[in-house]
């Protein structure tokens, strides 16, 4: 409904409502006082803001679009839309290997020497890496096949499809640095990264009446990125290590 014009009726309710859920989760997340720094590894998935994060980073990229459905006509939006969401089946193998891994992560951390941890960290984001980098691949192929099933005549939907699958490919080849953040005791550390990399996605997206569906696109990719980037600063910062693509050590 949203290439159609005449549906801006039912866009603009709809709009609403995503912005409801886009808000929520961050606004607990800015908020929240559970995010006490503990050593304690039986502490609860819901204890460790787990569930509000994922809300968060699912129904951010909605409001996103919401935002944009303000400023830009509906048949681009429903462009930019499609590449976003299409772009998301690149994050299935991390959440896979979030949800086997993440508990392991914790226990790992807490149980064994810095060394083993990262050579087993290292092992799963090369298992991700190569899933996605297949995953990757045929996206490119069916980029066409994309194009003409839902319609489009606007050739930008090229652009802005191969910008935000790469995106998603750069940020899964970091590995786990979200779960890493999230069930080691660093959430209050990881909370910051989504408020941070969010609040850039929104501001572009207010600023879409004077910027080009290009340039949004390619901010929204960059914040995609930047959530892991400034995770693996942080997990050096505070752990001592290295993550980075392809590539997890140990140096102090």
């Amino acid at each position: 409904g949203v290439v159609d014009s005449g549906s801006s009726l039912i866009l603009l309710v709809y709009a609403l409502v995503v912005v409801i859920f886009a808000a929520w989760p961050i606004i607990t997340l800015a908020y929240t006082s559970g995010l006490k720094k503990t050593n304690d590894i039986s502490q609860s998935v819901r204890s460790t803001q787990f569930l509000q994060t994922s809300l968060f980073v699912y129904f951010g990229q909605w409001g996103v679009i919401a935002v944009l459905s303000a400023t830009k006509p509906p048949a681009i939006i429903g462009i930019f839309a499609v590449c976003l969401q299409v772009s998301v089946f690149l994050d299935f193998f991390m959440r896979i290997a979030g949800s086997l891994y993440s508990h392991r992560i914790r226990l790992a951390y807490e149980t064994m020497s810095i060394e083993n941890f990262a050579s087993q960290v290292e092992k799963i984001a090369r298992a991700i890496a190569a899933a996605s980098g297949i995953a990757f691949v045929v996206l490119l192929v069916c980029a066409e096949f994309v194009f003409d099933a839902f319609g489009f005549t606007d050739d930008r939907f090229y652009y802005m499809f191969f910008v935000l699958i790469t995106a998603r490919f750069v940020n899964n080849l970091f590995g786990l640095t979200d779960a890493f953040l999230i069930m080691t005791n660093f959430q209050r550390e990881y909370k910051w990264i989504i408020v941070i990399s969010s609040s850039i996605a929104f501001a572009v997206a207010c600023l879409g009446s004077v910027l080009p569906i290009e340039v949004v696109a390619s901010m929204v990719a960059l914040t995609i990125v930047l959530r892991n980037v400034l995770a693996s600063i942080i997990i050096y910062w505070r752990s001592g290590l290295i993550m980075l693509p392809l590539f997890v050590r140990a140096v102090r």
